[in-house]
């Protein structure tokens, strides 16, 4: 077991659930895709931008200073679902993400280049 230090990258204020969104990627399970709100600095400066993050645990990882920081894989605000790796024409496709906020369906795979398309939804919903 490897804990993984978020508060290294982040601040408690970028948490806004109770149960955090995260997936495992099904494709490939050493990448671990989660949201964080946008933070902060002091002086109302722009902080860490809020969005996916992806963070790579390769399995030779055994200890959490090992550990990169995670990346932003999408800019996106209030995610409230995710999921991870999936299949494109057939194919075994890491690069699929769906999202869920409260105004959009975020998706991207293999088919879309690598770019995120959101799909509004039928009906806002409060999404914080």
């Amino acid at each position: 077991f490897v804990g993984v230090p978020l508060y290294k990258w982040f601040e408690v204020r970028q948490w806004l659930y109770f149960v955090q969104p995260f997936a495992l990627n099904a494709v490939d399970p050493t990448q671990v895709l989660f949201f964080a709100n946008p933070s902060a600095q002091s002086g109302g400066t722009s902080g860490k931008p809020g969005g996916i993050f992806r963070l790579d645990a390769p399995y030779s990882v055994t200890d959490s200073d090992d550990l990169n920081a995670p990346r932003l894989e999408v800019n996106a605000g209030g995610i409230q679902v995710i999921i991870a790796g999936g299949t494109t024409d057939g194919r075994e496709d890491p690069s699929v993400l769906v999202a869920i906020n409260g105004s959009a369906i975020l998706h991207r795979s293999a088919c879309s280049g690598g770019r995120v398309i959101a799909r509004p939804l039928p009906v806002r919903y409060p999404d914080q």
